[in-house]
């Protein structure tokens, strides 16, 4: 169990952090269910929690024991030098909206355009740092590093463009006009203490001023840290910025394959050490190529060579009619039941950002033309891909639909 605080690990059942003594888990009073320290309610009977602050020995700590300080009493911060990857995003023209926008409903955007945007962004662990003017900057790295805080840094642009779009969709309606963002992105090193500190923040603003209207562009430094085939892009060339060094600068489209999928297939090592272990996968092989169903489930602690395995056995099958269809989980989406088949599905139907519901339903007809019942599949499929427009599910219970989603999925 990782503490969300300092980010140390911690044995599953353990109640409070070994490292910052931050509370790990929450037991309700009603039904004894372990609970996030954040929740409000029992996530498995609904009984309200008690929220109040703990101190490391697991006692109520009362605000009123501790005056409030002033700047110059709080406790310096120890400074830090890590790589980051920050994130920069504006609005186009925000001075155009306020003035074609009464106050309120100016404040109605601009409230969801950063909720939208912060929501996204605690999504792929992120950190929502700073308004500039009405855009914000925000960092990857700090306060949790990951391996990956570049490829985190540019799904969240693409995801935020793609969320605002549907956002426009609303606001088109209310108010007859849309929102547009500027979304820039650079690696670079950083001291970080009570604030962000060396040329990095500078290049990702610069970046985004280079963007257009509703794109994400990345200096060449974040393009090389991302997982190849990853994306699409298109190279903007050599851009002179002021007061820093002329930067390459490349627009990103849209991810090639699944969001999970972050395995570099550029390092190419001999399989070593499992000869066994892939003959065993041929031998379940053949049986298959018999008629004989098999499966196999490859486990281990990570690091091991795993996915080296797999690679090992596909190039061994590699001139033998197959079908090979990957399905992998994301970090991203702990919460979301089947997402490695919806987002497989997505794929197959070649959903884009900027699709309409209407147009997913016309893809998803495409897609499921090929399989008996269409018309069938249909309703289930567009439900489980959020994609609405079809007939209404309501009157089928939560354990049917589930039941028959999972049938037409084996189907298929």
């Amino acid at each position: 169990m990782q503490c969300s605080v300092c980010g140390s690990e911690n044995r599953e059942l353990a109640k409070f952090c070994g490292g910052c003594g931050a509370l790990l888990a929450l037991n309700c009073p009603e039904c004894g269910a372990d609970n996030s320290p954040t929740n409000k309610f029992c996530d498995s009977c609904g009984t309200t929690l008690q929220t109040e602050s703990v101190d490391a020995a697991g006692d109520p700590v009362d605000s009123s024991d501790f005056p409030p300080t002033s700047p110059d009493d709080a406790p310096e911060t120890a400074a830090n030098r890590r790589q980051m990857s920050l994130l920069c995003v504006d609005l186009v023209d925000s001075s155009i909206l306020a003035r074609k926008l009464d106050p309120e409903d100016l404040r109605y955007a601009l409230n969801n355009f950063h909720q939208i945007s912060r929501d996204i962004i605690d999504e792929y662990e992120g950190y929502y740092a700073q308004y500039m003017g009405d855009g914000f900057m925000s960092y990857f790295s700090y306060p949790v590093a990951h391996e990956n805080d570049a490829y985190r840094a540019v799904l969240t642009g693409l995801r935020i463009v793609e969320e605002i779009q549907k956002f426009n969709i609303e606001l088109k309606e209310k108010h007859g006009i849309k929102l547009h963002v500027r979304i820039g992105v650079n690696t670079g090193a950083v001291i970080v203490d009570d604030k962000v500190v060396g040329e990095a923040p500078n290049i990702a603003s610069r970046v985004q001023t280079a963007a257009r209207p509703d794109t994400v562009v990345i200096t060449e430094t974040t393009k090389r840290l991302l997982p190849p085939n990853a994306f699409t892009y298109q190279d903007l060339g050599v851009h002179e910025m002021k007061n820093i060094e002329p930067q390459r600068l490349f627009r990103v489209f849209e991810r090639r394959g699944s969001i999970g999928r972050t395995t570099d297939t550029r390092v190419d090592r001999p399989l070593v050490g499992r000869d066994r272990q892939l003959d065993l996968l041929l031998e379940h092989w053949n049986r298959v190529k018999g008629s004989e169903g098999q499966a196999v489930i490859v486990a281990g602690e990570a690091g091991i060579g795993k996915t080296k395995l797999i690679q090992g056995f596909e190039a061994a099958i590699g001139d033998e009619a197959h079908m090979c269809l990957k399905f992998q989980g994301s970090p991203f989406h702990r919460n979301t039941m089947l997402h490695p088949v919806i987002e497989h599905i997505q794929l197959a139907a070649k959903f884009l950002p900027a699709d309409s519901d209407a147009e997913k339903l016309a893809k998803l007809r495409v897609l499921l033309a090929q399989f008996d019942h269409p018309d069938k599949l249909l309703p289930l499929v567009s439900r489980l891909l959020s994609v609405s427009g079809q007939e209404e599910m309501s009157l089928v219970s939560p354990q049917r639909l589930r039941r028959q989603t999972l049938d037409i999925l084996i189907d298929m």
